[in-house]
Protein backbone atom coordinates (compact mmCIF):
# COMPACT_ATOMS: atom_id res chain seq x y z
CA UNK A 1 0.00 0.00 0.00
CA UNK A 2 0.96 3.42 -0.74
CA UNK A 3 1.41 5.09 2.82
CA UNK A 4 1.51 8.48 1.63
CA UNK A 5 -1.75 8.11 -0.74
CA UNK A 6 -3.74 6.60 2.27
CA UNK A 7 -2.85 9.26 4.74
CA UNK A 8 -3.54 11.86 2.26
CA UNK A 9 -6.87 10.18 1.22
CA UNK A 10 -7.64 9.47 4.82
CA UNK A 11 -7.38 12.75 5.45
CA UNK A 12 -9.91 14.37 3.40
CA UNK A 13 -12.72 13.03 5.07
CA UNK A 14 -14.28 16.05 6.60
CA UNK A 15 -14.13 16.01 10.53
CA UNK A 16 -15.96 18.21 12.97
CA UNK A 17 -14.15 18.63 16.20
CA UNK A 18 -15.99 17.65 19.65
CA UNK A 19 -15.62 17.51 23.35
CA UNK A 20 -16.56 14.15 24.61
CA UNK A 21 -17.32 13.30 28.32
CA UNK A 22 -17.80 10.67 30.84
CA UNK A 23 -18.58 10.44 34.06
CA UNK A 24 -18.80 6.81 36.30
CA UNK A 25 -19.13 7.59 39.78
CA UNK A 26 -17.49 10.56 40.86
CA UNK A 27 -14.69 10.40 38.17
CA UNK A 28 -15.25 12.61 35.03
CA UNK A 29 -13.09 12.33 32.21
CA UNK A 30 -13.65 14.55 28.63
CA UNK A 31 -10.90 14.87 25.25
CA UNK A 32 -11.18 16.00 22.10
CA UNK A 33 -13.10 13.89 19.74
CA UNK A 34 -12.64 14.32 15.37
CA UNK A 35 -14.13 10.74 14.40
CA UNK A 36 -17.75 11.20 14.58
CA UNK A 37 -20.45 10.43 12.42
CA UNK A 38 -24.21 10.37 12.37
CA UNK A 39 -25.38 6.53 12.21
CA UNK A 40 -29.22 5.98 12.36
CA UNK A 41 -32.32 8.30 11.85
CA UNK A 42 -34.88 6.01 14.00
CA UNK A 43 -33.61 5.85 16.89
CA UNK A 44 -31.14 8.87 16.54
CA UNK A 45 -27.74 7.26 16.54
CA UNK A 46 -23.79 8.24 16.37
CA UNK A 47 -20.80 6.26 15.92
CA UNK A 48 -18.04 8.18 18.12
CA UNK A 49 -14.50 6.39 18.03
CA UNK A 50 -12.46 6.63 21.24
CA UNK A 51 -8.67 5.93 22.30
CA UNK A 52 -7.91 2.44 23.66
CA UNK A 53 -7.22 2.34 27.21
CA UNK A 54 -7.98 6.26 27.89
CA UNK A 55 -9.88 7.06 30.83
CA UNK A 56 -12.73 8.67 28.76
CA UNK A 57 -13.13 5.22 26.99
CA UNK A 58 -13.03 3.48 30.53
CA UNK A 59 -15.64 5.87 31.83
CA UNK A 60 -17.80 5.50 28.61
CA UNK A 61 -17.72 2.07 29.21
CA UNK A 62 -18.36 1.86 32.57
CA UNK A 63 -21.49 4.16 33.18
CA UNK A 64 -22.86 3.05 29.30
CA UNK A 65 -23.15 6.82 28.17
CA UNK A 66 -21.45 9.91 27.07
CA UNK A 67 -22.10 13.35 26.05
CA UNK A 68 -20.90 14.99 22.76
CA UNK A 69 -20.33 19.04 23.09
CA UNK A 70 -20.39 20.93 19.95
CA UNK A 71 -17.67 23.20 19.33
CA UNK A 72 -18.13 26.57 16.89
CA UNK A 73 -15.25 27.88 14.48
CA UNK A 74 -12.50 29.89 16.54
CA UNK A 75 -12.60 27.58 19.91
CA UNK A 76 -9.73 25.86 18.85
CA UNK A 77 -8.21 26.60 21.90
CA UNK A 78 -11.00 24.70 23.78
CA UNK A 79 -10.11 22.16 21.63
CA UNK A 80 -6.56 21.59 22.53
CA UNK A 81 -7.03 22.00 25.80
CA UNK A 82 -8.37 18.76 26.11
CA UNK A 83 -5.71 16.93 23.63
CA UNK A 84 -4.41 16.12 27.39
CA UNK A 85 -5.72 13.77 30.43
CA UNK A 86 -8.43 15.36 32.02
CA UNK A 87 -8.09 17.67 35.28
CA UNK A 88 -10.74 18.50 36.97
CA UNK A 89 -10.85 21.11 39.50
CA UNK A 90 -13.82 21.68 40.89
CA UNK A 91 -16.08 22.69 38.45
CA UNK A 92 -13.97 23.01 35.38
CA UNK A 93 -12.02 19.87 33.25
CA UNK A 94 -8.80 21.16 32.23
CA UNK A 95 -9.86 24.82 32.81
CA UNK A 96 -13.40 24.77 30.96
CA UNK A 97 -16.65 24.98 33.45
CA UNK A 98 -18.49 21.74 32.63
CA UNK A 99 -22.38 20.53 33.71
CA UNK A 100 -23.73 17.57 33.86
CA UNK A 101 -26.69 16.50 31.37
CA UNK A 102 -29.91 15.61 32.97
CA UNK A 103 -30.14 12.18 32.33
CA UNK A 104 -26.61 10.74 32.46
CA UNK A 105 -25.10 12.98 34.33
CA UNK A 106 -22.01 13.29 31.73
CA UNK A 107 -20.09 16.05 31.45
CA UNK A 108 -20.81 18.77 29.23
CA UNK A 109 -18.69 22.50 28.03
CA UNK A 110 -20.62 24.87 29.00
CA UNK A 111 -18.51 27.15 26.19
CA UNK A 112 -19.97 24.89 23.11
CA UNK A 113 -23.17 25.74 21.45
CA UNK A 114 -24.37 22.71 21.63
CA UNK A 115 -24.37 19.44 22.95
CA UNK A 116 -25.97 15.87 22.67
CA UNK A 117 -26.37 13.27 25.83
CA UNK A 118 -26.39 9.71 24.52
CA UNK A 119 -26.47 5.98 25.96
CA UNK A 120 -24.22 3.66 24.60
CA UNK A 121 -25.82 0.64 22.00
CA UNK A 122 -22.68 -1.02 21.78
CA UNK A 123 -18.92 -1.39 21.49
CA UNK A 124 -17.02 -2.61 18.55
CA UNK A 125 -13.27 -2.75 19.69
CA UNK A 126 -11.24 -3.47 16.83
CA UNK A 127 -7.41 -1.77 16.48
CA UNK A 128 -6.41 1.25 18.98
CA UNK A 129 -9.90 2.81 19.08
CA UNK A 130 -13.23 1.35 19.86
CA UNK A 131 -16.30 2.23 17.89
CA UNK A 132 -18.84 3.43 20.66
CA UNK A 133 -22.23 3.03 18.46
CA UNK A 134 -24.64 5.42 20.69
CA UNK A 135 -28.01 6.70 21.04
CA UNK A 136 -29.16 10.17 21.67
CA UNK A 137 -31.21 10.69 23.98
CA UNK A 138 -31.56 14.66 24.68
CA UNK A 139 -29.74 17.52 22.87
CA UNK A 140 -29.72 21.20 23.75
CA UNK A 141 -28.68 23.89 21.13
CA UNK A 142 -27.95 27.21 22.74
CA UNK A 143 -27.36 29.15 19.59
CA UNK A 144 -26.90 27.73 15.80
CA UNK A 145 -23.04 27.82 14.64
CA UNK A 146 -20.90 26.64 12.40
CA UNK A 147 -18.90 23.84 13.28
CA UNK A 148 -14.78 23.49 13.64
CA UNK A 149 -13.64 21.36 11.92
CA UNK A 150 -10.31 20.07 11.25
CA UNK A 151 -9.21 21.95 8.35
CA UNK A 152 -9.78 25.28 10.30
CA UNK A 153 -7.08 24.26 12.54
CA UNK A 154 -3.33 23.33 11.70
CA UNK A 155 -3.86 19.88 13.07
CA UNK A 156 -3.62 16.37 11.20
CA UNK A 157 -5.32 13.28 13.19
CA UNK A 158 -6.49 10.53 10.60
CA UNK A 159 -4.55 8.62 7.79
Amino acid sequence: MDEEAKKTLLRKIPYGLFIVGAKAGEEVSAGTVNWLAQASFRPPMLMVALQGGSKLHSLAEASKALAVSFLKQGQQEIASAFFRPSVQEGEKINGHRFTLTNHTASPVIEEAFGWVETRVFEIVKRGDHSVFIVEVIDSVLKQDEPLMTLADTPWHYGG
